[in-house]
């Protein structure tokens, strides 16, 4: 294709921008349910990945992204998208932060039902700050589409606290031999959509055998151009049916004992705990998919030269690590994210080992009745639950707290990786 001049500032003309949109098929019946959206410019003659690239270079693809999310919606709008319409819309991966959600939530999208489609290695590299736009998303009404899930095993165990409404297999999976790490990788997805309810969805989908493979893997809906091409939404008009079910999870409260049973705290001396604690470690490191793990700590007392030693051998052999506890703890951990906590938050009084895992997740919380004895002899107030939701819930508690580096690109920074989303098919 010739590539014409032009500026990035007419990438953002609406009157140039187009959105096509491939049909998400439902594979037993060929319903179509959906349809994910694409950026195009066939005036200027430039392919997506030209055109991201040059808004790269200018430091305008954040606005770019939401310009295209506009079009997108706009555009479904107008071609009388169905009520429930299952519109999937990518976020460009460069650009995910609280403030760039903020601007694509002012886009209006009429009555059809938008889904954000976040990348799986946006949740692996920065899961607290994707956690809070996800929930925020959520909070408005959108769906959540976990995009190239399986690529990246380590962001398996955040599965569960990031709790998508569908998840998009990599295409990877759709190879007729799966190794056996890939294969680890669909026992852990199947546990966690038959206790969730998600939908799978297979992308690429270009022959009849890769069709066959994701119904065996699992998938329920697929797209690819063996179900369709990249058009226009004219027939899908009569085909809405909704794929986010809005189903009720786990809040996020200040004090983790809000979400504690009465019934199920008991009490033991610290000496117990402390190697309850380390077999619950040791359990994280042995899985084959890796978890999230999530501690906290009452006291820098508690946190000695050889508990970060600890701490930080477990960050190898796990997804994500998190160590939350007070002024003084060592804040310099290899592989680790830490965050202080206010001495007058609730969280500040407790003691806890939190393992999330996409099958399972299972917690031990614990906080100090105040004996005056020996430091081992002290009695404690703990709760040893494998319930998901009160795990998770609490999960997400301490992850609101801790903060990821810096975002590659920030509204209106110069300075971002090349984006990849919003490319889409391109025949």
């Amino acid at each position: 294709m010739q590539q014409l001049p032009g500026a990035t500032v007419d990438l953002l003309d609406e009157t140039i921008r187009q959105a096509v949109f491939q049909p998400i098929v439902d594979l037993f019946s060929r319903e179509q349910v959906g349809a994910e959206a694409f950026a195009r410019w066939p005036a200027l003659g430039m392919d997506p990945l030209t055109a991201f690239s040059r808004s790269v270079e200018d430091g305008s693809v954040a606005l770019l992204d939401v310009a295209c999310v506009q079009t997108a919606l706009g555009t479904a709008v107008a071609q009388g998208a169905p009520r429930s319409f299952a519109l999937f819309v990518n976020l460009e991966p460069s650009t995910i932060s609280l403030h760039h959600i903020e601007k694509i939530l002012e886009v209006p999208h009429g009555h059809c039902q938008p889904v954000a489609e976040v990348p799986e290695i946006v949740l692996a590299s920065r899961p607290a700050e994707t956690l809070r736009c996800i929930a925020r998303l959520r909070a408005s009404g959108w769906g959540i589409a976990l995009v190239g899930v399986g690529a990246n095993p380590n962001a398996l165990g955040l599965l569960t606290i990031a709790a998508p409404d569908v998840i998009k297999l990599d295409r990877s999976f759709l190879q007729s031999r799966l190794s056996i790490d890939a294969a680890r990788v669909v026992t852990s997805l199947t546990s966690y959509t038959e206790r969730s309810g998600a939908t799978v969805i297979a992308e690429g989908i270009e022959t009849r055998a890769e069709l066959q493979q994701a119904v065996a893997l699992g998938a329920t809906l697929g797209q690819g151009w063996y179900l369709g091409y990249p058009g226009d939404l004219d027939g899908a008009l009569a085909a809405g049916r909704g794929l986010v079910r809005h189903r009720p999870r786990s809040t996020a409260p200040k004090d983790p004992w809000d979400l504690v049973e009465a019934h199920k705290i008991r009490v033991a001396k610290k000496n117990l705990l402390v190697t309850v604690s380390k077999a619950l470690e040791l359990r994280a490191q042995s899985l084959s998919t890796p978890p999230v793990v999530v501690t906290m700590f009452d006291s820098s007392q508690s946190f000695t030269t050889l508990t970060g030693e600890r701490v930080e051998q477990i960050a190898r052999r796990c997804s994500y690590v998190a160590v939350l506890g007070p002024n003084g703890i060592d804040r310099d951990l290899e592989g680790v994210r830490c965050a202080e906590l206010d001495p007058g938050s609730p969280m500040a009084t407790s003691w806890a080992v939190i393992i999330v895992h996409p099958s399972h997740a299972v917690m031990l919380l614990a906080r100090d009745i105040g004996d005056d004895v020996e430091d081992g002899e002290r009695r404690y107030e703990f709760v040893l639950t494998y319930d998901v939701e009160t795990v998770v819930g609490i999960a997400r508690s301490c992850l609101d707290l801790v903060y990821d580096p810096p975002a590659p690109t920030e509204w209106g920074d110069h300075t971002c990786a090349l984006p990849t989303g919003m490319l889409g098919d391109p025949r």
